[in-house]
C-alpha cells in the first residue's frame, strides 16, 4: 500500500483473476452479500482473455472498482498492484474461485479492531468442489496467538482467501517475487514477525478445489519455495541446515506428502537441535516452540508406525521438557483426532452463515 495513499473505507478486498470467468460471479456476490457494507473490493484482471474483466465491470455497485493489466504479469506482480492501490484501512484477500461467508469481513474486521496488537487473522476454511458442494473437508486447525511464529517455521496455516492484514503492515511487507507459488507463505511469515496473528476457529471462507492433479513442475516450484522459506527462518535461528535436515524439516512441516521419509534417530537429533538453538537464541517464545517440538516428535513417533516402541524410545526420554508438558501435547493431539471424527461441517456453516 502506498504510505501516502488516503484510506477511503474500511476494507479493501483484494481478488485477482486470470481467465476465471467460470466461478468469478460467485466469488464477486460473496463480498456484495457481506454484513459489512463498508468495503471496496478490487478485482484485478492480470490479462484475461477470456472476458473475466468484462464480468466484473457489469457490476453496477459504487464499491467495485476494476484495474486490469495490458498482459499476463503474474499472480505475485498482480497482487502486489492491488496492495499498492488499495484504499482500505485493511486488506482482505479472495481468489476469484473461492467464496467468503456473508459474516467473514464483519468478523475479522471486529476482532482487529479490538484487537490493536494484531496485524493479521485468518479463519478456518471449508473446501467445495467444482460445483460448489461441500465436499465434507474443512480445517480444524486451532492454537493461541503465541504460538504462530513457531508453527510458521514448519507450516503456513493460513489459508490465501481466509487471511485479513492491516494495511499500514503492508506498506513494507509486499509479496516477493523470488518464492512464487509459495508467496503467500513468505508473506505471513514475515508479517508474524510484525505483530500477533491468529486463526479464528469458524469457517468464513469456502475454498474451491478443482478436477485434475497438480503438474509435476508446478509441484516442484512448491517445495523449491518452501524449502527457501525454512532456509530464511532457520538462518535468523542460527541455523545453516544441510540438504538431509532440510529435508526432514520438510517432512515434518507442509512438505511431508512430497518428501520420502527419514528414521527417528534423525528426526530425533534435528527437532534435538532446534530446541537446543532456541534455548540459546530465545528467538521463540519457549513453552510454545517446546511444545510444537514435543507435537512433531509425537507425531512422528506415531505416523512412522510401531507407535508405542518410538514414543517409549524417542518422545518420553526427550531432554529438556518435563514429563506434564509431554502428556499435555499427546493428550492435545489425541484430541484433535477424535475432533476431526466428530465436527459437524455443514452445521457449522450454517450456523455462521
Amino acid at each position: 500500500m502506498d504510505k501516502g495513499r488516503a484510506r477511503t473505507t474500511m476494507v479493501t478486498v483484494l481478488m485477482p483473476v486470470y481467465n476465471g470467468a467460470r466461478y468469478l460471479a460467485a466469488a464477486v456476490e460473496s463480498i456484495l452479500r457481506q454484513s459489512h457494507a463498508d468495503f471496496e473490493l478490487l478485482v484485478l484482471d492480470d490479462g484475461s482473455t477470456d472476458g473475466s474483466g468484462d464480468i466484473a465491470e457489469a457490476y453496477r455497485d459504487p464499491r467495485i472498482r476494476v484495474v486490469r493489466n495490458e498482459s499476463n504479469r503474474g499472480l505475485v506482480e498482480t497482487r502486489n498492484r492491488g496492495i499498492r492501490e488499495s484504499r482500505g484501512k485493511y486488506v482482505a484477500f479472495l481468489d476469484s474461485d473461492d467464496i467468503s461467508l456473508p459474516r467473514r469481513l464483519e468478523t475479522q474486521l471486529r476482532f482487529l479492531e479490538d484487537s490493536p496488537d494484531f496485524v493479521m487473522v485468518g479463519s478456518r476454511i471449508a473446501l467445495v468442489d467444482e460445483q460448489g458442494e461441500l465436499t465434507g473437508m474443512f480445517s480444524l486447525f486451532e492454537a493461541s496467538p503465541a504460538s504462530f511464529p513457531s508453527i510458521l517455521l514448519f507450516d503456513n496455516y493460513f489459508a490465501q482467501s481466509a487471511v485479513m492484514v492491516r494495511g499500514d503492515a503492508l506498506a513494507d511487507e509486499m509479496y516477493r517475487q523470488e518464492f512464487p507459488c509459495a508467496e503467500d507463505y513468505d508473506l505471513f511469515a514475515r508479517l508474524a514477525l510484525r505483530g500477533k496473528t491468529w486463526t479464528i476457529p469458524e469457517v468464513l471462507t469456502l475454498y474451491r478445489e478443482h478436477g485434475g492433479g497438480m503438474s509435476k513442475k508446478r509441484r516442484d516450484l512448491i517445495v523449491e519455495c518452501t524449502k527457501k522459506i525454512y532456509v530464511w527462518q532457520l538462518r535468523r535461528l542460527g541455523i545453516e541446515p544441510t540438504q538431509e535436515e532440510l529435508d526432514i524439516h520438510g517432512s515434518l512441516g507442509c512438505l511431508a506428502p512430497d518428501l520420502r521419509g527419514y528414521g527417528m534417530d534423525q528426526v530425533g537429533r534435528w527437532l534435538t537441535r532446534l530446541f537446543r538453538r532456541n534455548e540459546q537464541s530465545g528467538l521463540y517464545r519457549r513453552d510454545e516452540f517446546n511444545a510444537l517440538i514435543l507435537e512433531k516428535m509425537a507425531l512422528a513417533c506415531v505416523e512412522r508406525g510401531n507407535a508405542l516402541p518410538n514414543l517409549l524410545r524417542y518422545y518420553f526420554t526427550f531432554s529438556g521438557v518435563g514429563s506434564g508438558a509431554k502428556i499435555r501435547v499427546l493428550a492435545k493431539i489425541l484430541r484433535r483426532r477424535v475432533a476431526k471424527k466428530t465436527y459437524g461441517l455443514t452445521q457449522n456453516i450454517r450456523t455462521h452463515a
